[in-house]
């Protein structure tokens, strides 16, 4: 499909951009070695108004997971409209078709709540806390530790096509210590590719939420509020940091300084909250410290008819794992879409290679995976190529190399022949 096909079916390339002789599949095809990662926005309308919808989203995601080679699904959050029973009992039921199917990750929204983080039925058995469906899903690797009876703040591990992937998912306005604790498991993971999933993070028209006053404003405004006068709609009040019970929470602008573009394998944020629809705008796409491009982008159609419509987002992954097609279907409509922002393509920065030798996978080769290797834990039980590529990378972490051991370093080093012929020769058992 030609860049002048999609563009007389309503479409083009990202931002409205055609490129000359550039091509996109029939998106109803899945490439042969390429697999999708699939993101539902907001759904607070379909468990208010319109059920069978979301349950249609649901019950296609399951029936095409092979066609589509799904491996992972996305809820942005605003899962109800109302935190009560029925809303919940509807939304439960849909994303209950997942279970046993397809793992999934869900960044709880601002309507999931009843004024009060703490106040949710999403945290009860029967929906989505710990001791649910979705709280014991293998993929499920860890939660904010500091409340353990709750599932807002997770972090999700799998693996695609060789590919290792981390989903932070995090609460409405994630407070500073829970970005504290995502940013953690990011850099103990420095090989996966991560993946931001909060509900609020950035307007339609790629502008983060940022309540912080512009020091150039001779009015003294906020950035979010210089935006409200330009679109002239006051769209401000929807940063999380204008909730009551949010306001000591981070918004986008914060999340960027502070998690994403610190970095280097966060390659993707996926948000909601606001309307996606109202100015084709595909993503944000901001370089991070290093210098990679981080796509940022919004799904929420809730603002159309029936709820939504309801459209699913599918990220489909090249073999590459760096090149991402974007498409977008509902199975309501039974359509695919080809506007510029539902149907483009992205190129990810590339992931580091493991370090031969960090056998703990923390991004550096030192001491303890010395220790690992001694006590059995490295990929080969204590094999001299093991060995030898421990020593051989020792004091390597990522994009940067020790030159000068420390004192204990140098024991380990002078050490290490003496502990790798005693246990490469062989033993008598007494």
């Amino acid at each position: 499909m030609t860049a002048n096909d999609i563009f007389q079916l309503g479409g083009t390339h990202a931002a409205g951009l055609a490129t000359s002789g550039q091509t996109l599949q029939d998106p109803r095809y899945v490439e042969p070695g390429s697999y999708t990662i699939a993101v539902l926005g907001d759904t607070q309308n379909s468990s208010q108004s319109h059920p069978n919808i979301f349950d249609m989203q649901t019950q296609w995601l399951v029936d095409n997971k092979c066609s589509q080679n799904i491996q992972f699904v996305l809820h942005v959050g605003d899962v109800v409209n109302i935190d009560n029973t029925s809303q919940w009992d509807v939304a439960a039921t849909s994303m209950n078709t997942l279970d046993g199917e397809l793992n999934y990750a869900i960044a709880p929204g601002n309507h999931d709540c009843s004024s009060n983080r703490a106040l949710t039925q999403f945290n009860q058995t029967d929906r989505f806390g710990p001791s649910s469906a979705y709280g014991g899903q293998s993929t499920l690797s860890g939660y904010y530790p500091a409340e353990p009876n709750s599932r807002t703040n997770t972090y999700h591990t799998f693996q695609a096509n060789g590919q290792d992937f981390l989903v932070l998912a995090l609460e409405f306005g994630p407070r500073d210590d829970v970005v504290n604790w995502a940013e953690s498991i990011a850099d103990s993971l420095p090989n996966h590719r991560a993946i931001l999933l909060t509900h609020a993070y950035m307007y339609d028209g790629g502008q983060w939420f940022d309540d912080t006053v512009d020091p150039n404003d001779l009015q003294g405004r906020t950035f979010d509020q210089i935006r409200d006068s330009e679109v002239n709609h006051t769209e401000s009040i929807y940063n999380p940091r204008r909730y009551s019970w949010a306001s000591d929470g981070n918004d986008g602008k914060d999340l960027w300084d502070k998690l994403v573009k610190e970095r280097e394998n966060l390659s993707l944020v996926i948000t909601g909250h606001q309307f996606d629809e109202l100015d084709g705008y595909p993503y944000l796409l901001t370089q991070n410290n290093e210098g990679k491009d981080v796509y940022q982008v919004l799904v929420n159609q809730q603002n159309r008819t029936n709820g939504g419509d309801g459209w699913i987002r599918l990220l489909e992954f090249s073999p590459d794992g760096e090149t991402v097609t974007v498409k977008s279907y509902s199975p309501y409509l039974e359509e695919w879409s080809y506007a510029s922002d539902e149907f483009f393509t992205i190129q990810l920065a590339p992931i580091m290679e493991p370090l031969p030798g960090d056998f703990d996978e923390d991004g550096d080769v030192d001491g303890e995976d010395f220790l690992l290797w001694q006590r059995g834990g490295a990929p080969n039980q204590q094999s001299s190529e093991d060995f030898v590529a421990w020593k051989s990378n020792y004091g390597t972490a990522a994009s940067q190399i020790s030159t000068i051991p420390e004192a204990s370093s140098l024991f380990l080093l002078t050490s290490s022949a003496f502990i790798l012929g005693f246990w490469s020769r062989p033993r008598r058992s007494i």
